[in-house]
């Protein structure tokens, strides 16, 4: 691809480096591209411009005994009208401690808090972010109504031992699919890719 300065010999080459105050544990971008969080080891979250090498915003619990522990996802709603205050900025995040936070990205207010019972490994939204998903050490999947922050099922293996229907271990990601908001891939450390198919369990193994 000549006459791209950012590959070549088939590499990819840097554009902007930026340096964070942690080790960095999961990232992505908004929807815009404008921005990309990363959710630091320290507990803390960090948002920067892609175009520079700074940060513009940094999110931190206050102060408490499980604030310092990693941040293990993160994932901005997609925005709405600009008239829309309410669910413009809005970034979800994860956390090891295996609390759940919305914060408003601009002003760097948590809008919520939800405390699982677990290590909160990931969290995605739908993609009508009507809901979104979390999964963490105990191998379920916590499915939550994004307006009244509600459990609304959770999705586990069961009890039989010869039928693979859901995670036998930590389950690490998750994401929905793009344009249907009731389906999603997770991956964990039982080795296996699972697809939910609307069931209180789960699912099945892609290609089988």
């Amino acid at each position: 691809m000549s006459g791209d300065a950012t590959l070549y010999h088939g590499c990819l080459k840097p554009a902007i480096t930026s340096y964070a105050k942690s080790e960095l544990m999961c990232c992505k971008f908004n929807h815009a591209g404008d921005l990309i969080a990363t959710g630091n080891a320290n507990g803390a979250v960090t948002v920067f411009q892609p175009h520079s090498s700074g940060a513009v915003y940094e999110l931190r619990p206050s102060s408490g005994a499980l604030s310092h522990l990693p941040v293990t996802g993160v994932h901005f709603r997609k925005v709405g009208s600009a008239s829309d205050a309410v669910h413009n900025n809005i970034l979800l995040a994860s956390y090891s401690s295996g609390h759940v936070r919305h914060w408003h990205v601009t002003t760097g207010q948590c809008l919520s808090t939800i405390k699982e019972d677990r290590e909160t490994l990931a969290a995605a939204y739908s993609s009508d972010y009507q809901s979104f998903v979390t999964v963490g050490s105990d191998c379920k999947i916590h499915l939550y109504d994004e307006n009244s922050l509600q459990l609304v099922s959770t999705f586990e293996k069961s009890s039989s031992s010869s039928v693979m229907d859901g995670h036998a271990s930590r389950v690490f990601a998750i994401r929905y699919h793009p344009s249907d908001p009731t389906s999603f891939l997770s991956g964990g450390w039982d080795d296996t890719i699972q697809e939910d198919l609307r069931s209180s369990h789960l699912w099945r193994r892609p290609g089988h």
